[in-house]
């Protein structure tokens, strides 16, 4: 078990120590594109996904009305009869 342990131990410092390892980590290149592949694997910026929305009726209605916007219900019916909610 040690030997296993001291042989993982060397291969995850040889992997932090070697050129591309250490120093490429510590450069502005590495952290850029490191930040350009988070950003390719975000979704785009929806609308829908910015819009506020309201778990109460009367306050959407109300909103809809100042805004002079529509309003969108969207009704969720559980059949569990275990809910209680509702």
């Amino acid at each position: 078990m040690t030997n296993l342990r001291n042989l993982l131990g060397g291969i995850v410092a040889s992997m932090l120590l070697t050129p591309h390892g250490a120093t490429a980590r510590e450069s502005p290149a590495f952290w850029s594109s490191i930040q350009r592949e988070i950003s390719a694997l975000q979704p785009p910026k929806l609308v829908w996904r910015e819009i506020k929305w309201n778990y109460c009726l009367l306050d959407g209605l109300r909103a809809s009305l100042e805004q002079k916007k529509p309003i969108l219900l969207w009704a969720f019916i559980n059949a569990d009869p275990a809910a209680e909610r509702c």
